[in-house]
């Protein structure tokens, strides 16, 4: 847009373009038999076991609400599938502004890692429907590559991102 030449030196940043990454690595994970879409959250990241589902929440009200704090709530009945991360459908919401991760960024002068983040922060906030029930667009995909064999395999294999990226800029 501004002209200026690219030097091979710049940074950018691709927000959602890593949901992408992310689903090939899983995919990959599944392919090699190192994890099932059918595998329990709570198995990476205990934090999710007491996660709670707001009863009676509106997600479907426009323009959309915040949940009401003091709607009643209950500890999930299904189980967050690896599955459900990847297809939207676990019950997270997007909400960066919760108490929950304000107050832990805050604390920790605004360094937590995404890891301290997933764990500490939302795995705190509510549900707004039982796992694999609903779509809802939300973090879901931000737990997903922190849970620990995502993270490992990421970690360990970064030439999978890199061929991704050279795969569709070749295109």
């Amino acid at each position: 847009q501004k002209k200026i030449p690219v030097n091979g030196t710049e940074l950018y940043d691709i927000y959602s373009a890593t949901k992408l990454f992310t689903m090939v690595a899983v995919l990959q994970l599944v392919e090699k038999g190192k994890l099932s879409l059918e595998d329990d959250l709570t198995s990476y990241i205990p934090e999710f076991a007491e996660t709670k589902v707001l009863e009676g929440f509106n997600i479907r009200a426009f323009p959309p609400q915040k949940p009401d704090p003091s709607l009643p709530s209950h500890v999930h009945r299904n189980k967050i599938r690896i599955a459900d991360l990847m297809s939207m459908t676990a019950g997270l919401s997007y909400d960066l502004e919760h108490p929950a991760i304000t107050e832990l960024l805050k604390a920790s002068a605004y360094q937590a890692d995404t890891l301290t983040v997933v764990r500490e922060g939302i795995s705190r906030l509510p549900l707004y429907f039982e796992p694999g029930t609903r779509y809802f667009y939300s973090l879901s995909h931000d737990v997903l590559v922190e849970s620990s064999l995502v993270r490992v395999e990421i970690a360990v294999r970064p030439e999978v991102l890199l061929a991704l990226v050279i795969q569709l800029a070749e295109k």
